[in-house]
C-alpha cells in the first residue's frame, strides 16, 4: 500500500526510505575519487537500496544517492503504488506550479562562499 503522508522534504523522504527498508547508511569514510562512484554503480547494478554516506571523503558531509533509482522508491516519493507511477507523473506535470521567489529558505542554512570552501576542506580536486 502507498504511503499516505506526502513527502515534503528530503529529511522526510530519507526517514520514509529508512522505515521501509529502502535506505542503507554507510558510516565509514568513502573516498570521493572513484571509490564512491564504484560503490554507487555496484549498488545500482544489484538493485540495491538508496545510500546515505555519512562521511563523504574526509568530510563530515552526508551524501545521499540512488534515492529514486527504483520504481518502488519513486512511488514512495509520490505517495502512490508503483503501477500508478505513469498516471501520477502525467497528472502532476500537466499543470506545473510556477516558482515562487523567496529571500530566505532552509536551503540557505549553511552557506559557504569563496575562501570559506577551502578552509572547510571543500576545494575542487
Amino acid at each position: 500500500m502507498a504511503e499516505s503522508v506526502p513527502v515534503q522534504d528530503l529529511r522526510t523522504f530519507l526517514q520514509l526510505l529508512e522505515d521501509k527498508g529502502e535506505l542503507a547508511t554507510i558510516e565509514s569514510s568513502v573516498d570521493l575519487n572513484q571509490e564512491i562512484g564504484a560503490v554507487c554503480l555496484r549498488n545500482l547494478r544489484n538493485s540495491g537500496p538508496g545510500l546515505l554516506f555519512e562521511r563523504a571523503g574526509d568530510h563530515d558531509i552526508h551524501l545521499a544517492v540512488d534515492l529514486l533509482a527504483s520504481r518502488r522508491r519513486y512511488a514512495l516519493a509520490l505517495g502512490v503504488e508503483p503501477d500508478q507511477l505513469a498516471a501520477e507523473w502525467n497528472r502532476r506535470t500537466q499543470y506545473p506550479i510556477p516558482p515562487v521567489m523567496v529571500e530566505t529558505g532552509l536551503c540557505q542554512q549553511h552557506v559557504l562562499v569563496a575562501d570559506q570552501t577551502a578552509s572547510a576542506g571543500l576545494e575542487r580536486a
